[in-house]
């Protein structure tokens, strides 16, 4: 998941929303990987930084 901003509770409503639907559709969560500082969201393309895109790869390599 990304944000713009790198604040505290920058996910705590998203993620509270994700553990909800994922309860009730019976989903195991595996982990989450959360990407602040992903700024130029006006943009057409959402640039996410590289580091947060191998840190995500790596992470699913691992399921």
């Amino acid at each position: 998941m990304t944000a713009g901003d790198n604040n505290e509770h920058t996910f705590d409503q998203a993620l509270s929303y994700f553990h909800i639907i994922s309860g009730v559709l019976g989903g195991k969560e595996a982990g989450t990987y959360l990407a602040g500082g992903c700024t130029e969201c006006e943009n057409t393309a959402r640039q996410i930084a590289p580091e947060h895109l191998e840190k995500a790869y790596k992470m699913g390599l691992e399921l």
